[in-house]
């Protein structure tokens, strides 16, 4: 049946009218969320924190009944310290993985249904701020940690016990810079500084072994104009950079010394 013509405009019918409101609606649906947030369908989904935690709390580390914590951090100065069992820079994204035990998973149970004293014997705790987290067994199928954190026992990624088990050389951050445009050792300006980009230390010696008078000033400025003044040692017949008031110094190898044009002074 051919539609009706009024006054030479073919009507519409019902099943097109349908249509086009259902377009119009979709087409609302899309405006309203875009104005509402452009970023709607693009969001990272958020992550749900078991508890409410500051900013930058206090993390310590330890086994269950241990008479004192075996790792310990702190937020310093704008970065993350390692301060127990010795002080020395730390690895954010390492932190940031111990950080992510207060997180809401799929897979959780309450205490009372679980045999806490089998699944937590020899137990590693970790107290972020005032908040306990403790570490028990392996769930044997999915590989998958126990962790009680108050009266619920989730099932999280293993990511603290391993950290934890390659003791506190696997927190320390040996990194020294990132990209530099500008290098003076006692003011003369060095004119080839390739080698004091991204440079990483093999090692860390404590302030307290470093006796002797520095040999040389540094004067290091970054990419972002960030200025780092350093001071060179020879301490046991090593090349040793470190910064006023840090309790570390940065070893350095005799390949990088001399590559650093470092040689010449020490």
């Amino acid at each position: 049946m051919r539609p009706q013509v009024v006054s030479g405009i073919p009507a519409v019918t019902d099943s097109k009218m349908f249509s086009n409101k259902v377009v119009a609606l979709i087409a609302c649906v899309l405006f309203t969320a875009i104005m509402l947030d452009g970023k709607a369908y693009n969001r990272t989904p958020e992550r749900v924190g078991i508890y409410s935690l500051p900013d930058r709390p206090t993390v310590t580390l330890k086994k269950d009944n241990g008479p004192e914590p075996k790792l310990s951090f702190s937020h310093l100065r704008g970065r993350w310290f390692l301060t127990e069992p010795f002080i020395a820079p730390a690895i954010s994204a390492r932190i940031e993985a111990l950080m992510s035990a207060n997180t809401v998973t799929s897979r959780s149970y309450r205490a009372e249904e679980l045999d806490i004293d089998a699944l937590f014997k020899d137990a590693v705790i970790m107290e972020i701020g005032a908040k306990s987290f403790k570490f028990g067994q392996l769930e044997p199928v999915s590989q998958q940690r126990y962790v009680l954190a108050g009266q619920r026992v989730y099932l999280q990624s293993d990511n603290v016990v391993p950290l934890l088990q390659a003791g506190a050389n696997a927190f320390i951050d040996l990194s020294l810079t990132d990209s530099v445009k500008a290098v003076a050792i006692n003011n003369k300006k060095l004119e080839i500084i390739d080698a004091w980009s991204n440079l990483n230390s093999p090692g860390l010696i404590p302030s307290a072994k470093i006796s002797n008078p520095p040999v040389a000033h540094i004067n290091v400025t970054t990419s972002d104009n960030l200025k780092i003044q350093l001071e060179l040692y020879s301490v046991d017949n090593f090349a040793v950079l470190h910064s006023s008031g840090e309790h570390y110094g940065y070893l350095l190898s005799a390949a990088q010394a001399e590559a650093l044009q470092l040689t010449d002074y020490l």
